[in-house]
């Protein structure tokens, strides 16, 4: 019987529909289902947590402790001369040509006491004769002492008494006749004088050369020490 070739061609289509899937025989037959699960349970089990802990406790203290002790006090003694009103200076002779004690000059620094001085001089000189200061004419009876200075010319230079025992007083007088002494009936072109209570500073200023006469006296006869400093530019 001859087949149509619709008919034989419905039929391919049908054995084709009814033949068995093949599968691989040395699989063991049967259906391959597939069963590879990713079994990857590789989880990251890295738990290298850093415990490297920083355990240098720096215990070194600066123990370097400043151990000089500066005991360099101030050992620069005054030197100004150290005036003992019990124990006084022993009088220094007077040259009878001139009546100065001693000859003075800048930067000096002595010690010297009224005890041994001259009478020549009286607050009449002082107040009203030469106009050193304003003092009563009847004081300054007692004794007095002088010394010579030659001022260099360079300026204000600065005469200071010092007197803790008695109130002495300071006159300076521009006396240029080295070979006299100061005294009444002569009158002098400059004076200058410190009579209040305490210590006395007189100034005097020149630009050349010129000599003066310094005096210590107490008002009301006082007779004690003191210190004499002269300070020049």
């Amino acid at each position: 019987m001859v087949l149509s070739p619709r008919l034989t061609l419905l039929l391919s289509i049908v054995a084709l529909a009814c033949t068995p899937e093949s599968k691989d025989s040395a699989s063991g037959g049967g259906p391959s289902a597939e069963t590879d699960a990713d079994t990857d349970s590789d989880a990251d089990s890295d738990s290298d947590s850093d415990s490297d802990s920083d355990t240098d406790t720096d215990t070194d203290t600066d123990t370097d402790t400043d151990t000089d002790s500066d005991t360099d006090a101030d050992t620069d003694a005054d030197t100004d001369a150290d005036i003992d009103c019990d124990n006084p200076p022993v009088p220094e002779p007077i040259d009878e040509e001139n009546c100065i004690t001693d000859d003075l000059v800048c930067g000096d620094n002595i010690l010297a006491v009224t005890t041994g001085g001259t009478t020549l001089l009286s607050g009449a000189n002082y107040a009203s004769s030469w106009g050193c200061a304003v003092v009563g004419t009847s004081s300054y009876t007692g004794v007095e002492r002088m010394h010579a200075f030659v001022h260099p010319g360079t300026g204000s230079v600065q005469i200071n008494l010092d007197t803790p025992c008695e109130d002495l007083d300071l006159f300076v007088i521009r006396w240029e006749d080295d070979e006299s002494c100061v005294r009444s009936g002569v009158s002098v072109g400059e004076c200058e004088g410190d009579a209040s209570s305490g210590n006395g500073s007189v100034t005097v200023f020149n630009s050349s050369p010129a000599r003066y006469v310094i005096v210590v006296e107490g008002a009301d006869g006082e007779d004690a020490p003191y210190g004499l400093s002269i300070d020049c530019p």
